[in-house]
């Protein structure tokens, strides 16, 4: 009798560790699979920046300028997290006019194959002078009017080359946005420019909620 007992103690527990060992088999699989699965979501490629994700389109962006424009004189600036391709007047246009010279027709065409190459982007023509005041009986009342005619210029021009208007416009920003003091000729010329002001596409600006 105490010998039944005892073999049947056995195997009770015989199938009670049985039991266990498979309920832990099963929970090291599953933790096996769950750290696989965790070691696989850090392996993922984290999204980037808004701020890098916009530096790396105006590097691209920039370098397409420069290898348009080759040894031809333009500055590439970042302003107020916008790139800006600024384009001297000596070359676009005569002193006191707003009418393209030759040498700014063909500075401007190859400004229009580069902006041709990113149609979801928007550019901003704006136009500047210096300080120097209008002359009695010039045609511009004032720099106001003149940088702004020259910008539109410029935007028109760019649309006779295929650039869609949708993506262009214009504005005169006068003597009040200069590049350089106003002291010395080469200051005046630094501040005499059309500027190619490019704006971040959807993908490149921060998430804001739809209302504020």
């Amino acid at each position: 009798m105490i010998r039944s007992l005892v073999l049947a103690t056995v195997l009770l527990s015989g199938c009670g560790a049985k039991k266990i060992q498979g309920k832990l088999d099963t929970c090291s699989s599953e933790l096996s699979a769950c750290q696989a699965a965790l070691k696989a979501l850090e392996g993922q490629e984290k999204p980037k920046p808004v701020a890098d994700v916009r530096l790396e389109a105006f590097r691209l962006l920039a370098q397409q300028f420069r290898d348009a424009f080759g040894a031809d004189g333009i500055d590439i600036v970042l302003r107020q997290g916008r790139m800006v391709v600024q384009l001297p007047n000596a070359v676009l246009f005569q002193s006191g006019k707003a009418q393209l010279s030759p040498e700014g027709e063909a500075t401007l065409t190859k400004a229009a194959g580069v902006l041709q190459k990113h149609p979801s982007r928007r550019f901003l023509i704006a136009g500047h002078t210096d300080d120097t005041a209008a002359k009695a009986g010039a045609r511009f009342q004032d720099n106001w009017e003149l940088s702004a005619l020259r910008a539109t210029t410029a935007v028109k021009f760019l649309v006779t080359k295929g650039v869609d208007p949708k993506q262009v416009g214009a504005a005169g920003f006068a003597e009040f946005l200069p590049a350089a003091g106003n002291a010395t000729d080469e200051e005046k010329a630094k501040n005499r420019r059309l500027e190619i002001i490019v704006f971040p596409t959807l993908e490149e600006m921060p998430q804001f909620p739809s209302a504020l």
